[in-house]
């Protein structure tokens, strides 16, 4: 017992040696890949280690995950002994947000030379007149290249940067952007728009994903129509459930290779045919596309007739994955998916997710043993559509 303690002894010295052996900047490196609360404890290893963690590149403050105040952030920040980071995430839980508070939150990212900021103030605002209104401030942010605000109330110019994403902004006022680094540009709406949004100069813009929650995307295409030509990777929400719905007009897309749709629909809506010559036709080189269809009403039993499928070959679409398939009593998401087995004549991949609920909340199966036997349902309805597909083609249902 004796002899077998003193060799686990020693196994444990040896790793502690090899860790002492590290340099301070693998040791931190270490430290970015565990939560902030789990790198603070590390100080009471050693003395070297007591002061490891306040030197990390890349600062993930968490209020939620760690069950911390908003006080707790400007702790952490003024803690931080390292000439410059890299990231800083800002996530905050509960609590009122003060417009001074962020300040010293810019002010330390420009300090330090951040290259990617994210600053998440939802758990700040849990009531719309509660939101923050706050101006961007004109700060030489010489170094920052992703900037991502999620519940901020917005007014300032714009900064020039690599990736650019605004979520559930309320009431988005101004933004020119001018930024000949821009690759990807993200707006995610679930406000008023202010059409506030204009890309002035933005010649390496090539991802943009649009959104928003209740209204018609129209006015958010105003801000990049003049780049669509250059896109390759383009990412959708629609909603189709209002009752004047006006879609933009697209233009030819010769650029784009990866498409992403995510539509809201009602089972008795019109047909989502519309989609291909509207948009899908437009992209003739188009390989990649993600199609997602989530139920705001759902109603088995629909009295019409399963339209006439359009003949447009698509000659370079390979990868089709399909979310929301019901089938059972429904046409707008057969009609779609027989469209694309029908015209992708080179088509490699059908990846059906009939697993994944797509349903609205108060329409979503309560029952367990009624909810398994649709799923079966819709696998089998899934699985026959592999009869159908183009030769060579795999068919894949989850």
């Amino acid at each position: 017992m004796v002899e077998t303690k003193t060799k686990e002894e020693n196994h444990v010295k040896e790793d502690h040696n090899r860790f002492n052996q590290l340099s301070d900047e693998i040791l931190i490196l270490v430290l970015s890949f565990i939560s902030l609360m789990d790198a603070g404890r590390t100080c009471v290893l050693s003395k070297r280690w007591k002061e490891l963690w306040k030197h990390l590149r890349c600062i993930h403050i968490d209020c939620e995950a760690a069950r911390k105040s908003i006080s707790w952030v400007d702790k952490i920040l003024h803690l931080h002994r390292g000439l410059s980071a890299d990231e800083l995430k800002i996530r905050i839980c509960s609590g009122r947000v003060y417009v001074n508070g962020v300040d010293n939150w810019i002010d330390f990212a420009v300090q330090k030379r951040v290259k990617k900021l994210e600053l998440d103030l939802k758990g700040g605002a849990p009531y719309y007149h509660n939101i923050i209104k706050y101006i961007f401030p004109d700060k030489p942010f010489k170094f920052l290249t992703h900037l991502s605000l999620i519940y901020v109330r917005v007014m300032g110019s714009a900064l020039r940067l690599k990736s650019l994403k605004f979520s559930e902004c309320y009431e988005l006022v101004m933004v020119k952007i001018s930024a000949p680094n821009l690759v990807s540009f993200i707006y995610e709406g679930a406000g008023p728009y202010r059409c506030g949004i204009k890309i002035l100069h933005a010649p390496s813009l090539v991802k943009v994903h649009l959104g928003e929650g209740d209204d018609c995307i129209t006015k958010s295409f105003k801000a990049v129509r003049d780049y669509f030509l250059q896109l390759v990777t383009l990412s959708l929400r629609l909603n189709l459930c209002q009752e004047q719905i006006i879609l933009p007009a697209f233009r030819a897309l010769t650029q784009l290779r990866d498409l992403s749709l995510a539509v809201v629909v009602k089972s008795e809506g019109k047909s989502l045919l519309e989609l291909t010559s509207l948009l899908i036709e437009k992209s003739p080189f188009l390989q990649s596309f993600t199609f997602e269809i989530i139920w705001n009403y759902f109603e088995p039993m629909v009295t019409r007739s399963m339209l006439d499928i359009p003949e447009s070959p698509h000659r370079c679409l390979k990868v089709i994955r399909f979310t929301g398939l019901i089938g059972l009593g429904t046409f707008i998401d057969t009609e779609l998916a027989m469209y694309f087995i029908q015209n992708a004549v080179v088509l490699e991949k059908l990846i059906l997710d009939v697993g994944t609920e797509t349903t609205d909340y108060y329409y979503k199966e309560r029952d367990p043993v009624k909810r398994a036997k649709k799923l079966e349902a819709r696998k089998q309805y899934a699985l026959r559509f592999g009869a159908q597909l183009p030769p060579g083609a795999e068919l894949i249902v989850l």
